[in-house]
């Protein structure tokens, strides 16, 4: 991948010539937004392919590699996935579920 040749929005930005083509390792979630320039983007496997204008964003729906051609001159922001978070479970509700279990004969689920 090229290095990110400026920030916007606090996301690194990409600049890709006319013609140029960008490999991205795709995983669900990554999203790809044309930040300028219109970009055409194909996945790996998936018969789908996408145009990007100015302002559109592409989130990959599941893994593979992806390439990102410019159409045009254009600015290319490609971002992680946000990390999934897991509730946290208070010691009291682990204590229940604990002490539950062995009376009832099956295991408890304890929703946060």
């Amino acid at each position: 991948m090229k290095t990110p040749s400026t920030i916007l929005d606090g996301d690194p930005v990409i600049g890709l010539s006319k013609r140029h083509v960008l490999a991205v390792a795709g995983k669900r979630g990554v999203r790809i937004r044309s930040r300028r320039g219109s970009v055409w983007v194909t996945q790996d496997g998936d018969l789908r392919d996408v145009v990007l204008a100015a302002g559109e964003t592409l989130v990959v729906e599941r893994d593979g590699p992806l390439l990102v051609q410019a159409l045009e001159s254009a600015w290319v922001s490609v971002t992680e996935p946000a990390p999934a978070v897991r509730p946290r479970t208070g010691w009291w509700q682990r204590l229940i579920g604990a002490s539950a279990q062995p009376l009832l004969g099956v295991p408890l689920r304890v929703s946060a």
